[in-house]
């Protein structure tokens, strides 16, 4: 996995097997269907949330993590990362997942955004990945000050350029190869790009297999829940088979 794959192969919402869009597209054939049976999807469709900004219960601040979820997050290879304890009741954790060497995905679920951002190089040869550990001190992380006293244990926001300046190794973009100083804003807007691609693809999953729930006013947290875990690995196994 290069660097360069994460906007060569944008995430994209696969085709229902209906030929609809998603999990939920209804568009079906119309061979199949009755007079009068498109138009009962479309008001079915129409009850369910097409564009959904947040999960409602899945990680959410002060909820345990079912043993099943925790399971199915680390056969993902998705790392989960809990807030600190002194904003654990009001920050939601969030999900990390790193593909080879090249770059990681952080996945978060309040509000539904995902940014991709690439990963520090080895150094030498002792196969150290440096990554962007919120504890590290220097460019590829806030230090654990910032972290724990300025940003409040928050999430903070993470520049596209992080871990793009002092490569040994050339960068790629477009067709061009150059050091980071030449290229690096492109691949940070590229970046920028292959993130809301993503970030498109996890709300349309909620959307499609969530929506449902969402669309329910009797469904329990515990309904809600399911779909949104249900949602949440669909995207993740979205993500892992684009960039295998």
């Amino acid at each position: 996995i290069k660097l360069e794959d994460a906007w060569n192969r944008a995430m994209e919402v696969p085709q229902a097997e209906d030929g609809g869009p998603g999990v939920g597209g209804g568009g079906g054939s119309g061979s199949e269907e009755s007079d009068g049976e498109p138009e009962r999807k479309r008001r079915n469709l129409g009850r369910r949330p097409r564009v959904v900004l947040r999960s409602k219960v899945l990680l959410s601040p002060g909820r345990k993590v079912p043993s099943n979820v925790l399971a199915a997050l680390k056969r993902k290879k998705a790392e989960l990362i809990r807030p600190p304890a002194i904003v654990a009741d009001y920050s939601s954790a969030r999900l990390r997942l790193e593909f080879g060497d090249a770059f990681e995905m952080t996945v978060n679920l309040a509000p539904l955004m995902v940014t991709m951002r690439a990963l520090q190089q080895k150094e030498g040869n002792d196969g150290v990945q440096g990554g962007n550990n919120i504890e590290e001190e220097g460019p590829s992380g806030p230090s654990e000050f910032r972290t724990t006293i300025v940003d409040g244990g928050l999430p903070s926001w993470t520049p596209s350029t992080v871990n793009l300046s002092h490569r040994s190794t050339p960068l790629s973009v477009l067709g061009v190869n150059g050091r980071s100083g030449t290229v690096g804003h492109l691949v940070a807007s590229k970046l920028e790009y292959a993130s809301s691609h993503a970030t498109r693809v996890l709300r349309q999953c909620f959307a499609d297999v969530a929506g449902k729930a969402y669309a329910n006013p009797n469904a329990s947290d515990f309904e809600v829940e399911i779909s949104e875990t249900t949602a949440l690995l669909r995207f993740l196994q979205i993500a892992r088979s684009t960039y295998c």
